[in-house]
């Protein structure tokens, strides 16, 4: 029985001294030695999510592929009347321009009670804007 045993030499050194203190790990050469250097956070090449108010974080601060659900700090030297504010994104996060002013709806003076009659058949009704109108 002839078996061959294949002897593995390690080419990293035995002992690895590094000042550096790395919460992701160390960086490796091509042969799998460590390096004392820190290893960088995963690239987000493979993740195809549009997040316009940021990545979720892991544990060591590295982006993940979920997105945030909360605003990214807002910063705008826009000034833009109290009663107005500023415009908002579909996410619900502040933008740097103003909101459009809401038109106030028209008032109706007239009601059903004094200005409206409506022909035999029908009845006088104010509908949710309170606009008077005549119906069966």
């Amino acid at each position: 029985m002839n078996t061959k045993y294949k002897a593995s030499i390690s080419v990293c050194p035995s002992s690895f001294t590094c000042k550096l203190n790395c919460h992701l790990g160390y960086r490796t050469d091509s042969n799998g030695c460590l390096l004392c250097e820190c290893q960088s956070c995963p690239p987000m090449e493979q993740c195809n999510k549009n997040c316009p108010s940021g990545y979720l974080k892991d544990l060591f601060g590295c982006n993940i592929c979920e997105c945030s659900d909360q605003c990214p700090p807002f910063s705008c030297g826009l000034l833009c009347p109290a009663d107005v504010g500023f415009a908002k994104s579909a996410d619900d996060c502040p933008l740097c321009q103003c909101a459009t002013a809401k038109s106030k709806p028209t008032e109706y003076t007239t009601s059903c009670q004094s200005d409206v009659h409506c022909p035999p058949g029908f009845r006088c009704l104010n509908d949710a804007r309170n606009v008077p109108m005549c119906q069966a």
